[in-house]
Order: structure tokens, then C-alpha cells, then sequence
């Protein structure tokens, strides 16, 4: 606020005054047991002047020590310098009140911005709970189509071993047909076939013969074989054709014999066969909607655990922010009570006057009184000596604080 006072510079040593005010004052300066309105006045704007930190400390020093010469004077005993350092104080005043209002201004706007800022933390944290419950919502229901997908799975798993432990059985259960079906055909392709436009042997006629009775050809037939079989073509008769016939006709039933389970066997072999082909691609579905909904449910549960992290740290942030609000409202509230006395104590002070008295009121009609002797001012001339050696110290006081 200004350059430092000399270092010579201190507050002059002031001769005491004769009034009843100024003894009681420094009495009560002096003793911190007194209950003196006047002194908790002063000590209210000292401490005001000792946080200014915009006034050198050596001018503080100054201004605190004069307050009881200046301010502590009633103002109708006030002498010159005493209203020059009077008015000194008063410019001080009003910039250390300006000081502390501009405090109190931006403490209360910081407030009001801290509790804006609040509340919008608050609605993030709303919004973060409110985002966090969808995600836990998403998550439990991705978690059960995950479930319900698992299921589909191993029950699409069940079903294709069904179907290839039936497909399996029902191969089992053709192949004995197979066999008998692969015998007859082979009997026939080396027995039958060859020789039939031809003459048998003995042996070949007993082969054929112990063929048809695995096949269960008719017996009768088979006893008749032997004759038209050991003739040539051309040397049979219409009987032995006839025998020949029944033979063919043997064949023929047989095979039918034979193919009918095979044909049956066939029919449901190749449902068998569908059936575990439906139940393969089953399984490939559920499976795909397994990978598929196990993929989204993982998102589902780090999208959670990313939304429960925003929340925490929005919760966090409230937190900070309603003991700092909290502190720069009492900060607020305290500097508004120190203005309110520092202002009080201040303007009291500045106007105060010398109460009126009974006892004045007789000295003042005694002096009236044309017999009363003329009243002496013995200090006069000393006090106006000391104005005079103050006034460089009060001009440089004035310099100090830029007044």
C-alpha cells in the first residue's frame, strides 16, 4: 500500500493529558481485566489493523499505537493532529472495510458457485446411479439369455447323442440282414447263376441244395433238383422246366424275404440319419448363441463395474465439496461479524463526545459566575508545541499508506 516508514520513525512520546477521559482510558488500556466499553472498541479496530496486510508492518505499528491518543479521544477534546491522525484512520478504515466486503463478496460468491457446482455434482451422481442400475439391469438379463442359451446348448448336445446312439443301434440291428442278404448274393453269383443253362455235377446239384435249406427254399423242390439239373438245356422235359421254375421262384422269394427288412431298416436309417443331422445343426445354433450372448454378458458386467467406478468417483467429488462449501460459509459469516463490529466499534469511536455531567454543569456556572477567578490553560502553549513536532510525523504517515 505504500513504502515502509523509517526506521527511525516511531510514534513520539505524548505528555499526559489532564482530562479524566485519557486516565481512564489508558488505565483500561493497560489493566485487560477492566471491562471498559471504549478499550474493546479499540481492540476491535486494532485487530483489524494488525491482519491489514496491505499496510507496511512498521505503519501498523504506528496506527495501533495512536489509536487511544486519536480515536480513543472524545471528539470535542480532540486537538488537531489528533483529528488529522483521526482522519488518517478513517481512510484506512474505509479501505480495510473494502477489503474485508470484497472478501465477503467473493467468499459468498464462491458459495453460491460452490452450491451451483454442488448440485450439478449431485445430478451427475443421479444420473451415474440411475446409468449403473440400467447397466445392472442389461447385465441380469444378458446373464440369463447366457443361461437360457447354456441350456439350449446341452440339451441340443443331449439330443444329438440320442440321435447317433439310435442311428447307431439301428445299424447294428440291419447289419445282421446285411450278412444274410450278402450270403444269399454271393451263393447265388457262384452257385446258381453260372450253371443254369448248363449241366450240374453231383457236388455242384448238393451245394445248391444245402443252399436253399439256409434260405428254407421248399423241400419237395429241393428233392426234385438233382434230376432236371444233371440234364442239359435241351434235354429236359416240361416237368424238369417246371422244377427249374420253382426254383427261380425260390429265388425270388427269398430275396424278398431278405430285402424287406432292408428296405424297412433303410427308412428308418435314414431318419436316424436326418435326425442326427437336425440335432448337429441344433447344437451349432445353440453353441453360436452361447459364444454370443457369453461375449455380451462379459460387456454387460465390464460396463457395470465402469459405471459402478463413475459412481464412486461422482460420490467422492460431493463429498469434497460440501466441507469446502461448508468452509467458506463460515469463513463468510465470520468476516460479515468482524465487519459488523470492526464498522461499529469504528463509527462509535470516530463521533463519540465527552458525556455531560452534573459536575460540568456546575463548573460551567461557576466559571459564569462574575466573582469566579479567570480559568487557566497552563498546557496550552506545550500542546500546541507538540502539535507542531507531530505534523512531519503524521505527513509521514499520510506517505506510508498512500493517503
Amino acid at each position: 500500500m505504500g513504502q515502509f516508514l523509517p526506521e527511525d520513525m516511531a510514534p513520539s512520546k505524548r505528555p499526559q493529558r489532564s482530562t479524566a477521559t485519557s486516565r481512564q482510558t489508558k488505565i483500561a488500556r493497560l489493566d485487560p481485566v477492566a471491562e471498559d466499553p471504549l478499550a474493546e472498541k479499540l481492540d476491535t479496530i486494532a485487530r483489524q489493523l494488525k491482519q491489514a496486510s496491505n499496510i507496511p508492518e512498521n505503519a501498523r505499528d504506528m496506527l495501533i499505537a495512536m489509536l487511544p491518543d486519536s480515536l480513543g479521544v472524545p471528539k470535542d477534546q480532540r486537538h488537531a493532529y489528533q483529528q488529522s491522525f483521526v482522519e488518517v484512520l478513517t481512510k484506512t478504515y474505509l479501505e480495510i472495510k473494502a477489503e474485508i466486503q470484497k472478501r465477503i463478496d467473493d467468499a459468498a460468491a464462491l458459495v453460491e458457485g460452490s452450491s451451483a457446482e454442488r448440485a450439478s455434482l449431485e445430478a451427475r451422481q443421479a444420473a451415474a446411479e440411475a446409468d449403473l442400475n440400467d447397466k445392472r439391469e442389461f447385465r441380469a438379463a444378458k446373464n440369463a439369455e447366457l443361461a437360457k442359451a447354456t441350456t439350449a446348448f446341452k440339451g441340443a448336445k443331449a439330443r444329438l447323442g440320442d440321435a447317433e446312439v439310435d442311428r447307431a443301434s439301428g445299424d447294428a440291428e440291419l447289419e445282421p440282414f446285411f450278412e444274410k442278404k450278402d450270403v444269399f448274393e454271393k451263393g447265388l453269383s457262384n452257385l446258381y447263376t453260372p450253371l443254369r443253362e448248363s449241366a450240374w455235377n453231383k457236388q455242384e446239384v448238393s451245394e445248391l441244395v444245402s443252399f436253399g435249406k439256409i434260405f428254407s427254399f421248399d423241400s419237395s423242390m429241393l428233392l426234385a433238383l438233382p434230376c432236371p439239373l444233371g440234364k442239359e438245356l435241351n434235354e429236359r422235359s416240361p416237368f424238369d422246366s417246371l422244377v427249374i421254375k420253382g426254383l427261380d421262384d425260390a429265388i425270388g422269394k427269398a430275396r424278398a424275404v431278405l430285402d424287406e427288412p432292408l428296405q424297412r431298416g433303410a427308412t428308418a436309417k435314414a431318419n436316424l440319419v436326418a435326425a442326427v443331422q437336425i440335432a448337429e445343426a441344433e447344437l451349432e445354433t445353440a453353441k453360436s448363441q452361447q459364444i454370443e450372448s457369453a461375449a455380451i454378458a462379459k460387456g454387460a458386467q465390464g460396463a457395470e463395474q465402469e459405471s459402478h467406478g463413475v459412481l464412486r468417483e461422482a460420490k467422492r467429488a460431493v463429498e469434497h465439496c460440501a466441507p469446502h462449501i461448508e468452509n467458506v460459509r463460515r469463513g463468510c459469516e465470520q468476516d460479515r461479524e468482524e465487519l459488523s463490529l470492526f464498522c461499529m466499534a469504528f463509527t462509535d469511536l470516530a463521533e463519540h463526545k465527552t458525556p455531560s455531567t452534573e459536575a460540568d454543569e456546575g463548573v460551567t456556572e461557576a466559571n459564569m459566575s462574575p466573582d469566579a477567578p479567570p480559568v487557566s490553560e497552563p498546557e496550552e502553549s506545550a500542546a500546541s508545541a507538540e502539535v507542531n513536532d507531530e505534523e512531519p510525523q503524521i505527513d509521514l504517515l499520510r506517505k506510508a499508506i498512500n493517503i
